[in-house]
C-alpha cells in the first residue's frame, strides 16, 4: 500500500546530478509537504526555486546565522565544500521531534549519518547513486556552459566512495527516469 502521509520524515543524500532534487520536489509534492531547504552561499541555479531548491544566502548572512547558533554544523570548516557555505538548519531535527515531518536534500553523508543517529526511526534517509557516464551526460544538458575545470571536479567529487552505513534506501539512479526514481522511494516508505 503506498501511503498518503509521512509518519517520519525524509532525508536525501547523493552525488551532483544523481536525482535528489527531483526525489525531493516529487515527494514534497505528493505528501503536501513544508519544504526544508538546505542554507547556502552558491548561486541559484537555472530552474532551481528560491526557499524550495536551497535558502541562498550572501557569505555574511551564512556566518552571522552560523554564529547564532541555527546550523547542524560544528564549525564553519565542516559546512564549506566546493566553493560555497551549505547549512543544515537545526529546524529540521526541531521539526521532526515535533512530528511536523518533512522531507529534505542534506549536503553530506557525513550529516545525514548525524541527523539519523539523532532521530533514529523518525528518518528514512535515501541515497542516490549514478554511474560517472549517466553524471556527466546528466550535468552536460543542466549546464553546458560549466568550465571544463569545474565540470571535472564535480563529477570525480560525487565519484569518491562514502560510508552510507545506516542508510534506508539505496537507488541507483543511472538508467532511471524521475517517476522510476520516485516509485522506488515511495513504495519502501
Amino acid at each position: 500500500m503506498i501511503k498518503e502521509h509521512l509518519d517520519r520524515s525524509i532525508i536525501i543524500t547523493g552525488a551532483s546530478v544523481t536525482g535528489k532534487t527531483t526525489l525531493f520536489r516529487r515527494l514534497t509534492v505528493h505528501f503536501r509537504l513544508n519544504t526544508m531547504s538546505v542554507h547556502t552561499t552558491r548561486a541559484l541555479r537555472d530552474g532551481e526555486i528560491e526557499d524550495v531548491d536551497g535558502v541562498f544566502l550572501s557569505e555574511e548572512e551564512f556566518k552571522d546565522r552560523f554564529n547564532n547558533g541555527d546550523y547542524l554544523q560544528e564549525s564553519l570548516e565542516s559546512a564549506f565544500f566546493s566553493g560555497a557555505y551549505y547549512g543544515c538548519s537545526k529546524e529540521w531535527v526541531d521539526s521532526t521531534v515535533r512530528g511536523d515531518f518533512s522531507c529534505f536534500v542534506c549536503p553530506t553523508v557525513k550529516m545525514a549519518k548525524k541527523i539519523k543517529n539523532l532521530l533514529g526511526q523518525k528518518i528514512f534517509w535515501v541515497h542516490l547513486v549514478a554511474n560517472e557516464e549517466v553524471r556527466h551526460q546528466r550535468l552536460m544538458r543542466r549546464d553546458p556552459s560549466l568550465e571544463a575545470k569545474n565540470f571535472k571536479l564535480r563529477i570525480e567529487r560525487g565519484g569518491v566512495s562514502v560510508d552510507i552505513e545506516g542508510h534506508d534506501l539505496l537507488i541507483d539512479t543511472s538508467y532511471l527516469n524521475a517517476w522510476e526514481i520516485f516509485f522506488r522511494a515511495l513504495i519502501r516508505l
